[in-house]
């Protein structure tokens, strides 16, 4: 159905005009309408040239948009040229302060007729004065870029552009369900926050990553027990791996080792070569599932099998943006050229003929060390960080490192302290670097604090409880504990509740052994045992009191990984582009000149 075509809004305003005016004649002497003030010829030639001039602005524009990107390059200026003309001449100042958004349904309403009045002989005038634009005299703005044919063109030829279509396309929002469809891995810093995010998404529950700043004893006392692994962090360098001999590997046929046979899957390789070999650790039920499945295959297999699986990939780029996506593509894509033309001037390149053993006595030693010096020389190629594990499994405890063929056997597992014996292997790693680097990281993977916490606190006041139960009779154990105000409440519901504990948690407390026998003791009086009951009471409270900063220092890690998955990127475009627009950024760059 075809819409039909408004009146001219010329015609329109001189009709209301018209019908004013008549009104105002025919109206009754005496009426409220003769009280009425009557419009002057001046008023109304105002208010039509008003609405005239601000129409026209809006037809003209339109008509520029419309027809100059339709019509050839040859007479698309001079098109534009007669309409700044034709503009000039019906523009009042005072068309700054009308700006309604039914004139621009109208202007676009009225394109058809007003290009018709493009072809008219009376628009053919030159010189033409440049177009005039409404100024707003208490703010001005900035001179408008008039729009030219070529622009136009520019225009058009930009949306068909490539590198249009892959700025919209790293710019495009990235969903779930497109961290799911993409095959590749992004890298992951060596972040507490992020590894425990990892561990949460694999269904890997009552653990938590803590970073060490040392190795010295104090640093390892420090973190919450027991120490499950150890994930070291360095910059990868083939040339000192190659200083190992194989001898230091075993097979390994006892434990569950993967290789990375995936870019930039190591950070959950060396997590998954942990999580395997513990049985202090609860696994979900796709990660045993997938454990079950892999148990009897080869390392590499094992690491082609979580290179593809969606369930791994996907907690593992949890934090990816889309750029995070583009340039784990790009640097695939660069390395894989990179190994194609090596291997062309490989061939290409003839083999020089091998050199007799006579030959090479006659030489000079000199030449025989440099010879011997180029093939140990250190590559100059900036290889990416690397990501290892120590765990302490089958009674040894084994550097799990995926670039690595077997498992490695570091020493026997004959103490309680295995970090002692992983310590020394991973600051013998560090002194192979020497100066050249310094940029180490170390991860420890420990049950959750909060669970260690909780099981202590539940303990404490079982024990409280217990020397309540049996002192109740004593008035004097009552007063004492009446009078005492920074006592914990133990049959407190709504206190329990906040530590993750109930009644029933803390009756099926254990109890120390030493505490039941120095209750049991025929000398055990009032005073020793308030004294015991505030000791608890003591301990009590400063596990909640860690149990509560733990607590807030996992909703920080939290707030961290939220502000690592928000991307930003289509917002600063867009922004730029706008600055870009108004001209902002030619002014930047000029004031920035020296």
């Amino acid at each position: 159905m075809a819409a039909s075509r408004p009146p001219s809004p010329h015609l329109s305003c001189s009709s209301a005009v018209t019908a004013m005016t008549r009104k105002s004649r025919l109206a009754p002497h005496g009426s409220a309408a003769s009280d009425a003030p009557r419009l002057s010829d001046d008023a109304l030639d105002h208010i039509a040239q008003h609405l005239a001039a601000s129409l026209s602005d809006k037809i003209v524009h339109d008509i520029v948009d419309k027809v100059a990107a339709k019509l050839a390059d040859k007479i698309g200026a001079t098109i534009v040229a007669k309409l700044d003309e034709a503009l000039a001449h019906v523009v009042a100042p005072d068309s700054a302060k009308q700006s309604a958004s039914s004139t621009q349904a109208t202007a676009a309403q009225e394109a058809p007729a007003a290009s018709d009045a493009l072809a008219a002989p009376d628009l053919a005038v030159s010189p033409l004065p440049p177009r005039v634009h409404p100024i707003n005299k208490t703010e001005p703005c900035r001179k408008r870029k008039r729009t030219t044919p070529d622009d136009k063109n520019a225009t058009a030829e930009n949306s068909l552009d490539p590198c249009n279509d892959a700025l919209l396309e790293a710019l495009r929002p990235l969903t779930p369900s497109h961290v799911e469809e993409w095959d590749g891995w992004v890298e992951v810093e060596s972040e507490p926050a992020f590894f425990n995010s990892i561990l949460q998404r694999l269904g890997v529950g009552q653990v938590a990553i803590k970073e060490l700043l040392s190795l010295e004893d104090w640093a390892l006392a420090m973190l919450p027990q027991p120490v499950l692994g150890l994930i070291f962090l360095f910059q990868y360098a083939p040339h000192l791996d190659h200083q190992d001999h194989d001898g230091d590997y075993e097979q390994g046929d006892s434990i569950w080792f993967a290789n990375q046979t995936t870019n930039n899957s190591c950070a959950s390789v060396a997590l998954l070569n942990i999580v395997m070999n513990t049985h202090q650790i609860q696994l979900g039920p796709e990660l045993q599932a997938f454990k079950h499945s892999t148990q009897h295959l080869s390392p590499p297999m094992r690491g082609h099998r979580i290179g593809a699986n969606m369930f791994i990939r996907t907690a593992h780029n949890s934090f990816a943006r889309r750029m995070d996506q583009l340039n784990a593509d790009l640097c695939l894509a660069s390395e894989v050229e990179e190994n194609r033309r090596a291997q062309a001037r490989k061939r290409s390149v003839p083999r020089k003929p091998r050199r007799k053993e006579s030959d090479m006595t006659g030489g000079s030693s000199k030449q025989l060390h440099e010879e011997q010096s180029k093939r140990h020389r250190e590559p100059d190629v900036d290889y990416a960080y690397h990501f290892i594990a120590y765990v302490p499994a089958r009674g040894a405890v084994w550097e799990l490192d995926g670039m690595r063929i077997k498992p490695r056997r570091i020493g026997p597992l004959d103490t309680n302290d295995w970090t002692s014996v992983a310590g020394p292997r991973i600051q013998e790693r560090i002194r192979e670097y020497g100066d050249q680097e310094n940029n180490f990281s170390l991860l420890a993977l420990c049950r959750s604090p909060l669970l260690t916490l909780r099981d202590k606190i539940a303990s404490n006041l079982a024990a409280m409880r217990l020397v309540y139960s049996q002192m109740k009779a004593d008035d004097n154990f009552n007063n004492l504990v009446a009078a005492e105000e920074l006592l914990v409440h133990v049959d407190s519901s709504a206190q329990l509740h906040e530590f993750g504990l109930d009644l029933a948690c803390v009756d099926a407390a254990p109890i120390a052994t030493s505490v039941r026998a120095q209750l049991a003791q025929p000398t055990f009086d009032t005073e020793q045992a308030f004294g015991l009951y505030k000791s608890f009471n003591t301990a009590t409270k400063a596990a909640m009191t860690k149990y509560r900063d733990e607590f807030l220092a996992e909703a920080v890690q939290e707030d961290r990984v939220r502000s690592r998955q928000q991307d930003y990127t289509p917002a600063l475009h867009c922004w730029l582009t706008k600055l870009a627009e108004k001209g902002f950024l030619e002014d930047v760059i000029k004031k920035s000149q020296p």
